[in-house]
């Protein structure tokens, strides 16, 4: 398994891979904790055969699972949140306005980039959209 982040010098993406093979989940804690919206946007913990993408920051979070073909992709949902409102969050770098039913809060996406560490796989106790 590999973390890739993003850490962005003005308009620059100076991020790098992390080998996570026998590490524990501090790193990819760590890498989330940086999440910020400005200098890191975004951090991908990739498997043999997908990925889970976390971007944002300050408490809100857009994740990502995809197949490593990128044929099908799989976005966690927030039941609470109102289907008439967008969020705006800076994810790779670039600022999007995204619906607030796929805006997460810390509590989320850390248990689906825990499961993912730890099982290679969604977590069957979230909601993801297809």
């Amino acid at each position: 398994m590999q973390l890739d982040f993003d850490k962005w010098n003005h308009n620059v993406n100076i991020g790098k891979s992390i080998d996570l093979t026998n590490a524990d989940f501090s790193i990819v804690l760590e890498k989330f904790n940086q999440l910020d919206q400005k200098q890191f946007t975004q951090i991908i913990l990739g498997g043999d055969n997908d990925h889970l993408i976390v971007g944002g920051g300050k408490g809100n979070y857009v994740c990502t699972f995809s197949t490593n073909n990128n044929d099908e992709f799989y976005n966690l949902i927030n039941k609470a949140a109102s289907e008439n409102e967008d969020i705006d969050l800076v994810t790779g770098g670039q600022e999007g306005t995204f619906p607030a039913t796929i805006v997460v809060g810390e509590d989320a996406a850390l248990k689906a980039l825990k499961y993912y560490f730890e099982n290679q796989k969604m977590n069957p106790d979230l909601t993801w959209e297809e």
